[in-house]
């Protein structure tokens, strides 16, 4: 029996998985890194377990007992060879900008002592994510684990796909069904129908329900938001004013989450997503004034890079040695015959009115891309299979553009660790050591036989799980999801049973170290 950590798995199927688990002896959760909505669910069905808030670990927010300095060799060097990731990773909490890296140090110094501290002092034979570490805490314990060589279990889920598959390591991802040429696999109902929709007429028509829906109602939410908060506010004025929010993000400007004053009230964290929202709207504002309209792009000679939306675990850290965009255009502009342009194509969730791009993306920014030689910003918002199929390549870090790009015939660059980087028809480049392969890009030819081989790989191998697909994944409040997932097993009972027993035996297969990949 594995005596366990547990980092996420927050739909209650999960819960129901991890339960059955218990029961059947495999494994003991001991400690559980969960968001305190589901803290009763917790209470209830895994009683003994050590409950952790989710959003103190994200603040550092420690007991003091296993706040103390540890001196371990092995685990500094480590983090001083990881130091760029966790620089990137603690950057997405420099709301306002004004931190230094002596303080993002600190903080992840805080991380790095904590859960030193932790193993040490704690009997933990399993550690599971639920998906990628790449939130500064999680990805201190991932990296403190690895020293103390713990088992490691990480969900990484192929979107697109709807596939699950477990890894042990964050740049695993590239290795996912890495032996899937080795013979011709079992075709798949399920993956023709998605390339077909990837070869149909517009990229509208290849978005799953999940992207569908959750474009839909985060469109659907802010203006159900502004309305209610006005309720809200005058039947709750004092509360707004003065409660402190202690399951939150955002610090104060002048108090970094170290400090016991750093808790925002619900007027100060509406004050910084209203100037976000506006912020957003400038960024919008600069992309679109840099931007050049293609007038008849079937007669331009140009390779499209997509980019990734930052801060997000698709470049911090699966991108790599490759997280900087303005240092890989370069490397890219360096490697392509001069007479090609480079299309950049930023990617549209930057410009959405609740993320915090502006933090990385600003008019500096945009001109240092503009400042290669032929190299152009194009419309975010236009269709990509249009940029797409009038490219010469088509070159990203890990987006899931890669795949489709592939799928339609193009040749592809994937920059780092993407779930379809084991694909022979794919130029993956891992490493700064490999950038030679950029070389190739003009010679290599796509082979649809073969994606779809690898695809048929993965569908057969891999955990196709309707409950992912079906567990409310663009609901975004708790109190819903559990609501949404209620309902799914009341309706049909026999399948969720069965649904779940299917998980259980797939995750009994990743502890007994069968190999996936």
């Amino acid at each position: 029996m594995f005596k366990c950590l547990v980092n996420g798995y927050q739909y209650p199927f999960h819960l129901d998985i991890l339960k059955a688990l218990e029961k059947k002896n495999i494994l003991k959760i001991t400690h559980w890194i969960q968001r305190p909505e589901l803290f009763n669910d917790l209470d209830r069905d895994f009683e003994s377990v050590k409950k952790y808030n989710y959003y103190d670990c994200i603040r550092a927010k420690y007991h003091e007992k296993y706040l103390k300095k540890t001196v371990n060799k092995e685990i500094d060097q480590i983090f001083f060879n990881e130091k760029r990731n966790l620089l990137n990773m603690a950057s997405r909490y420099n709301y306002y900008q004004n931190l230094s890296e002596r303080d993002m140090m600190q903080f992840i110094e805080t991380h790095k002592n904590y859960w030193s501290t932790f193993f040490s002092e704690n009997e933990i034979d399993l550690i599971l994510f639920e998906e990628i570490p790449h939130l500064l805490y999680d990805y201190c314990l991932y990296l403190i684990a690895r020293s103390y060589k713990k088992k490691i279990l990480i969900k990484e889920f192929a979107n697109k796909l709807n596939s699950v598959v477990f890894i042990d390591d964050v740049y695993s991802r590239s290795k996912i069904g890495k032996n899937y040429y080795l013979k011709k696999n079992v075709p798949s109902q399920a993956i023709d129908e998605f390339i077909s929709k990837v070869r149909g007429v517009s990229h509208n028509e290849a978005l799953d329900i999940i992207e569908k829906k959750t474009f839909e109602l985060l469109k659907n939410n802010f203006l159900k938001k502004i309305s209610r908060k006005f309720f809200y506010v005058f039947l709750n004025f004092r509360k707004y004013l003065f409660f402190k929010l202690k399951n939150e993000f955002l610090f104060k400007k002048n108090n970094f989450f170290l400090s016991k004053n750093s808790y925002v009230t619900e007027l100060e964290r509406d004050i910084f997503r209203l100037k976000s929202f506006f912020k957003n709207k400038k960024l919008t504002k600069i992309y679109n004034s840099k931007k050049i309209i293609v007038k008849t792009i079937s007669k331009e000679k140009y390779v499209l890079f997509c980019s990734q939306m930052q801060p997000e675990k698709t470049t911090f850290p699966e991108a790599g040695d490759f997280q900087d965009n303005i240092e890989l255009l370069k490397i890219i502009r360096d490697n392509l015959p001069s007479n090609v342009k480079i299309f950049y194509r930023e990617h549209p969730a930057t410009f959405m009115y609740f993320h915090n791009c502006y933090m990385y993306r600003n008019s500096k920014y945009y001109e240092n891309i503009c400042s290669n030689k032929n190299t152009f910003l194009v419309p975010y918002n236009d269709d990509i299979f249009k940029y797409i199929d009038n490219s010469l390549a088509v070159i990203t870090t890990t987006g899931t553009s890669g795949i489709e790009a592939a799928i339609r015939g193009k040749t592809v660059i994937n920059f780092g660790s993407a779930w379809y980087s084991a694909c022979k028809s794919i130029i993956n480049i891992k490493s700064k050591k490999e950038i030679y392969k950029l070389e190739n890009i003009f010679k290599f030819k796509t082979d649809l036989n073969d994606i779809k081989n690898f695809l048929y790989y993965l569908d057969y191998n891999y955990l196709r799980s309707e409950l992912e697909i079906r567990s409310g994944d663009f609901v975004y409040n708790y109190k819903n999801k559990k609501l949404f997932s209620e309902n799914l097993k009341k309706k049909n009972f026999s399948f969720y049973k069965s649904e779940i027993k299917k998980y259980e035996k797939y995750f009994v297969k990743a502890l007994s170290n069968e190999n996936f990949r």
